[in-house]
């Protein structure tokens, strides 16, 4: 069974909202607030929120 970080989903949000309508540039790191953060999505299903400054990421497949 998969596991969920609700609370990382919480936090990423709104930037997966923003991504999800094609602002992928720009976005802060919710969690050092240092870093810009570096967005990818692979065929409008998968995302990587990845920060460079703290390496903290986020992945999800949204369908």
């Amino acid at each position: 069974m998969p596991s969920y970080d609700f609370d990382a989903l919480s936090e990423y949000q709104d930037i997966i909202e923003e991504a999800m309508n094609g602002r992928t540039d720009g976005h802060r790191c919710p969690k050092c607030s240092k870093g810009v953060l570096i967005i990818t999505v692979d065929e409008d299903v998968k995302m990587r929120i990845e920060c460079p400054e703290c390496r903290q990421y986020f992945e999800g497949r949204f369908a």
